[in-house]
């Protein structure tokens, strides 16, 4: 069986396809261009904070958790955001938030450093009643994106596509976010532009752990700055 992380690599290195453009379904069926209003309920703004250790929980109050993977480094702030520490290696650091229900609305203004896309902040919405299930686990990489969901130890994938613009590596801040409504999930790229996607597993899976992580596949992987992060 193939790992969750082996099949996002898999999915990432092959980008001939471009993802379902807005209006379009995967499954036939035409969708809204615009997604849902989805109200934030947890909120954290990373930029400006003195540096320090990953604090235990947002702005709002709701409690961090956190799981490490080829590395021992927690994420912490530098003075200009929440970085993930990870090494030169193939590595990831899941930053976590408990929401009362489903996910709805996940994303962040991010940033990325001088390197390659083998660097990528992922927005995943886990369900706590099936270990690594999420409806939502959309990759934004600084040439890329990847979306799919998770089950059974490996990724379903939805959609991919290529940003219209190579993304800077100075630590510039745009923003990534999806929003999710029955089997729909919609993807707001950094060029303001909103692709959907669909599948199945979107509307079964009740993933209810909001998560923002850093991963690295290779050495080289462009680091990640989060200025700031929230969920709905």
């Amino acid at each position: 069986m193939r790992t969750r992380r082996q099949v996002l690599v898999l999915g990432a290195a092959g980008l001939a396809g471009l993802a379902v453009p807005a209006g379009c379904g995967t499954s036939g069926e035409v969708v809204p261009v615009s997604a849902p209003e989805v109200p934030v309920r947890v909120r954290t703004r990373w930029a400006g904070r003195p540096a320090g250790p990953l604090p235990a929980a947002g702005d709002e109050g709701v409690p961090f958790t956190m799981s490490l993977a080829g590395t021992t480094e927690r994420p912490s702030t530098d003075g200009r955001g929440l970085v993930g520490n990870l090494p030169d290696r193939p590595s990831a650091a899941y930053v976590m938030q408990g929401l009362p229900d489903k996910v709805h609305r996940i994303g962040a203004r991010v940033g990325f450093g001088p390197g390659s896309a083998e660097g990528m902040l992922a927005l995943v919405a886990w369900d706590p009643s099936a270990p690594m299930t999420a409806h939502c686990h959309f990759v934004l990489t600084p040439d890329h994106w990847v979306g799919a969901t998770a089950g059974d130890g490996s990724l379903d994938e939805l959609g991919r596509g290529r940003l219209s613009a190579d993304l800077p590596g100075d630590g510039s801040p745009v923003t990534f976010e999806v929003v999710v409504s029955g089997r729909t999930v919609w993807v707001h790229l950094p060029d303001g532009s909103v692709t959907a996607v669909q599948g199945e597993a979107v509307e079964r899976i009740q993933g209810s752990i909001a998560c923002w992580e850093f991963y690295r596949n290779a050495p080289g992987g462009a680091p990640v700055t989060i200025y700031e992060t929230w969920a709905g």
